[in-house]
């Protein structure tokens, strides 16, 4: 990072600002730079939403060459126990009849929210949770569901997050029928000792089977998680599982690195992360790139590109619309909001099933507002912004609509220029998310100063170090 002392004044204090709001992000667990958590919730109608909803869908049907790439994103709450790293939105339930009422709720969300049938999905992506917890009666009524109310005939990627430990032959046979074409499978590690301290149902034979069964059924794309740096997990551990899941030869691997938000059991807890185990991480990190590229460099992960998970790609190069369905889920439709439902799974439960669609909170959104997010996405994920691109999704030229703020990133960081594009000279992931904030709005900047000033205490020794670590 640039020697603070070397910047002057008014820019050091920008970026400690900046480095408030990425700690925040990291610590928060926050899916958009603009949080649904931090700033002030608007409380809105069904009809709004609604009204948002028929605008996009006409942006896309009308617009040649539309580069809004609708997605649709359903989130299972539930699994087999919470395991001691998770930070999503989800809940130990393994009742089948309380999968069934909670299809019923989300089979009424649905109807009520009448979405128009006509735009077609460019993904489906189920997650949770453990979206394989489901019966295989309650999962095939979740595919026909998806399948009857939405335009999902040939589409991109149909995606499923999968557990080893509630997955069978049949289930993967019902997903692979309704077009399932990528799972992800949620192994963490294989070891037993590990495995047992994080809470985790699981053992390697039934991640080798699990495996085999998505081959059988010839799914096309097959990605296997691993976790680096949890508790109890040594780096010789570590090594041992990825050295077993490496001759599977999966598709991609993606070894995420252990990083407790406040969402997590382990924070929840009281319990912190100190420098020796970020140390073991990071060694953790370093050994699984050496270990993936010299064996399957095809298999090493990169988001940059749309052979991931294409929903993320498309929302953060393209801002694509994503239409959130179950408790947990975030919306986001084009130029208009993002918004969340009940906040308590017993409220959305509850009010569908007295055909009340669950209370509505959003944050609304302006075509400002989208280019900044795209801006601060593409440096996040990419350390550039392509100028040929930003033209054809917004009709503008970045650096004309931005130049005050790109005059602030330079002074952070070295910037190369070209027709083409904008590029942003950074050592770590870490620094890309702090000097990306130069892109947020001033509205956002002044509430954010004023929630660092009221909690000065929280904010006063920010300790970059780790994070520069974990995310470099």
């Amino acid at each position: 990072m640039t020697n603070s002392s070397l910047l002057s004044n008014e820019v050091r204090r920008k970026l400690e600002l900046f480095k408030c709001i990425t700690r925040d992000l990291v610590f928060y667990g926050l899916g958009t730079p603009y949080s649904l958590l931090r700033l002030k919730r608007k409380a809105i109608s069904l009809e709004e939403v609604k009204k948002s909803w028929v605008t996009v869908a006409t942006s896309i049907l009308k617009e040649k060459g539309s580069y809004d790439r609708f997605g649709v994103y359903v989130h299972i709450p539930f699994c087999v126990s919470k395991c001691f790293y998770c930070n999503t939105l989800s809940f130990p339930q393994t009742n089948d009849q309380s999968h069934s009422r909670f299809l019923n709720a989300l089979e009424k969300e649905i109807t009520l929210l009448d979405f128009p049938k006509r735009v077609k999905a460019r993904t489906v992506y189920i997650g949770g949770g453990t979206p394989s917890i489901l019966s295989f009666k309650n999962l095939k009524r979740l595919m026909e569901m998806i399948s009857k109310n939405f335009n999902v005939g040939n589409m991109e990627q149909f995606m499923v997050e999968l557990s080893p430990y509630t997955c069978s032959y049949e289930k993967v046979k019902i997903l692979k029928e309704y077009g399932v074409n990528k799972v992800t499978i949620g192994v963490q590690s294989l070891d037993k000792n590990v495995l047992k301290k994080l809470q985790r149902p699981q053992n390697a034979n039934l991640v080798f089977q699990l495996y085999k069964n998505c081959r059988k059924l010839k799914i096309r794309h097959i990605n296997v998680d691993l976790m680096a740096g949890v508790p109890y997990q040594s780096i010789e551990s570590f090594q041992a599982s990825l050295k077993n899941i490496l001759k599977l030869k999966p598709d991609t691997i993606h070894v995420n690195s252990f990083c407790p938000d406040i969402f997590t059991r382990f924070a929840k807890n009281g319990l912190t992360l100190n420098f020796s185990d970020v140390i073991r991480c990071k060694k953790m990190l370093d050994l699984a790139y050496q270990m993936i590229s010299s064996a399957h460099p095809y298999a090493l992960e990169d988001y940059s590109t749309d052979k991931e998970n294409l929903q993320f790609y498309d929302m953060y190069k393209f801002n694509s619309s994503v239409l959130g369905l179950g408790w947990g889920a975030i919306s986001h439709a084009f130029k208009k909001m993002y918004y969340v439902k009940d906040l308590y799974y017993q409220d959305y439960e509850k009010n569908l099933k007295r055909d009340i669609f669950p209370k509505l909170f959003a944050f609304q959104l302006t075509k400002d507002l989208e280019m900044r997010f795209n801006i601060i996405s593409s440096i996040q994920e990419e350390g550039k912004i392509d100028k040929n691109l930003f033209q054809k999704i917004f009709n503008e030229e970045p650096e004309k609509l931005y130049p005050k703020e790109l005059a602030l990133i330079e002074k952070m960081c070295p910037v190369e220029k070209d027709e083409n594009c904008i590029k942003f000279s950074t050592n770590t992931r870490c620094e890309r998310y702090i000097y990306s904030n130069c892109f947020l709005d001033d509205r956002f900047l002044t509430r954010y100063a004023g929630l660092v000033q009221k909690n000065k205490n929280e904010y006063r020794n920010i300790d970059f170090q780790l994070s520069y670590l974990l995310y470099g």
